[in-house]
């Protein structure tokens, strides 16, 4: 065998790409499975993945949505930072006011409606006397859209229409409607497409719109995943596979549910496009109390003294802090908290015995978790804070501040978070195994030396395993899995039942380049063209038929993220072939 530039020459006899980045199949050698439900329209399967897919996030055709520049007919006085807004912003609402029994317009030049599309338009509202008033929008199409402030008299109110165009006329604005005089201050219009308001998005010279990653539900059951990075605007990352996972959740979507117990926090479900696009990520406000924390929690069975993994999907509002925080109540866990940054993206304050972890999702959606082990068998309690800022989950209140929340997942007997695994029945949720193998036959492999080297990206949990040959019974096998910390990958070679060999190296948890060698007296490992661990003592396993793609022979211990690439040779490659095949570019 001769080199070049220390790769060999030898043609790999098997060479899988599962993240060619365009539309991508399984090789017809490959056997795939995963015993799961297939979706339907009012239920979608449990079994989600990142896609290349874009959807519409947010959305403000509104070019100043607070007034300024706004046209006025038969004009209202207006007095612009008359007063803060209802996010706590200094001067930033505007003073409507005119005369007894007078209409008046105080309207907007907008983006031009599209005839027979369906908006919805809102706006943050209240009386500047405590006396009852009427506010209607004036809105391009057959009827006004009217609101009675009676019972907010004094109090900031969102109020929301929703309208079909009639024609693509480029209004849209306020009529004021009183048998007294009116005197109202208003802040944050917004006019977005669809039947609901979106989460508010200022606007100061044009119009906001934005796109984000879409998270999918399979389309069939037992279809592979092929996954994307949302976090580098779709580079394909390659093949799913998991292992077995339940959520506990039984609401992961649905928080106003009595699952969750909410403590001077109120539920705004459907308020914000969520990572799968549909419109059911939910605002979770704090009330007007001051000086006081505002939280929701759940309860549920840990199941074991063993380690326990929430997550869940935020994005930062007016409020940009998020708190975990495991409770002491239930005697499952000690008193533990974790801050989240979802400005930044980033930790902040994260209590000893917790681990915490925060993952770009794309369009400031990020997925926050936290990881302990629980005490006993006992009932666990997870509390959800917006906090203020790090280390600080004390707020004044105004009942505005928020920031936005989604698919709530906590799982047992795992210290990292599967895949999203909707569940909004009411119990719990399981989502079944991949299974991926290829007769090694068919792979070129008939026996003999061996060498291999497998891409994987976001490994997760413990002993996760890159690759298995093996024979019928796993009394000859080779299998390179990592460690129960994941801090090193060891290739272990079984020959009638028992190992005789097992070099091993540090392992990269995120993403790693992984290499082995098996040939007689002549075995070796290596992770990201780092220094090659060898054992020279052992015979060569015979008979192997079967290569397991990411986990082991009995289907379990499968690699939790992503098989980019694998590629087998029927040959012992070099320290030297290994270290550069395994070296990031």
């Amino acid at each position: 065998m001769s080199y070049s530039n220390s790769f060999p020459t030898q043609t790999p006899s098997l060479n899988l790409n599962f993240a060619t980045g365009s539309d991508q199949f399984l090789d017809s050698r490959i056997s795939f499975s995963r015993a799961d439900t297939p979706p339907t329209y009012a239920a979608p399967s449990a079994v989600h993945y990142w896609s290349n897919e874009k959807h519409l996030s947010s959305e403000n055709l509104i070019t100043q949505s607070q007034f300024s520049g706004w046209a006025k007919l038969t004009s209202p006085t207006v007095t612009a930072a008359y007063t803060n807004g209802p996010d706590g912003s200094s001067n930033t609402a505007t003073r409507l006011q005119s005369a007894s029994g007078s209409h008046r317009y105080f309207y907007s030049t907008a983006t031009s409606w599209t005839s027979g599309q369906q908006y919805t338009v809102s706006c943050w509202v209240k009386s500047n006397t405590g006396v009852a008033q009427t506010f209607a929008f004036f809105l391009p199409s057959t009827a006004y859209a009217t609101a009675d402030l009676t019972t907010h008299a004094t109090d900031w109110t969102r109020i929301t229409a929703t309208f079909t165009a009639y024609a693509s006329s480029t209004y849209c604005g306020f009529k004021l409607l009183s048998a007294n005089t009116t005197d109202l201050s208003i802040w944050g219009f917004q006019v977005n497409s669809g039947a609901n308001a979106l989460d508010y998005q200022a606007t100061s010279g044009q119009i906001h719109r934005s796109y984000a990653p879409t998270l999918k539900s399979v389309a069939n059951a037992g279809d592979p995943r092929f996954e994307y990075d949302p976090a580098s605007d779709g580079q394909s990352v390659g093949l799913l596979i998991e292992s077995q996972a339940t959520s506990l959740i039984t609401y992961s979507e649905d928080f106003s549910n009595s699952f969750w117990d909410k403590t001077r926090l109120s539920v705004d479900s459907n308020v914000a496009t969520a990572p799968d696009g549909a419109l059911t990520a939910s605002a979770l406000r704090v009330d007007g109390t001051a000086a006081s924390t505002h939280r929701m929690r759940f309860t549920y069975a840990t199941g074991g003294a063993t380690a326990q993994t929430f997550s869940i999907f935020a994005k930062a509002g007016s409020k940009s802090w998020l708190a975990l925080k495991f409770d002491s109540s239930g005697g499952a866990f000690d008193a533990s908290i974790a801050y989240f940054n979802l400005a930044s993206g980033t930790t902040g304050t994260v209590d000893s015995g917790v681990t915490a972890t925060i993952n770009d999702c794309g369009n400031g959606w990020y997925r926050c978790s936290v990881t302990r082990t629980a005490l006993a068998s006992a009932t666990g309690q997870i509390e959800l804070y917006v906090a203020e800022a790090d280390n600080d989950v004390s707020i004044d209140g105004n009942s505005y501040d928020h920031i936005l929340c989604w698919g709530a997942q906590v799982e047992a007997n795992t210290s990292a978070p599967s895949s999203y695994i909707k569940s909004n029945s009411g119990s719990s949720t399981t989502k079944s195994a991949d299974s991926c193998s290829v007769a090694l036959s068919d792979a070129g492999y008939n026996g003999g030396p061996v060498t291999g080297i497998v891409e994987a990206n976001n490994i997760g949990k413990p002993y996760p395993t890159f690759a298995t040959l093996t024979d019928s019974t796993a009394n000859q096998r080779v299998m390179v899995q990592g460690s129960s910390t994941a801090s090193i990958v060891e290739t272990f070679v079984v020959v009638g039942g028992s190992v005789v060999a097992n070099p091993n190296s540090a392992l990269t948890l995120s993403s790693s380049k992984v290499g082995f060698r098996c040939d007689t007296d002549n075995f070796a490992t290596v992770v990201n063209g780092g220094t090659v661990a060898t054992d020279t003592s052992g015979p060569q396993p015979a008979t192997m038929t079967t290569l397991h793609i990411g986990s082991k022979q009995d289907g379990n211990f499968q690699v939790n993220g992503t098989i980019g690439r694998l590629s087998l040779y029927s040959a012992a490659l070099s320290n030297v072939e290994l270290q550069s095949l395994t070296s990031n570019p």
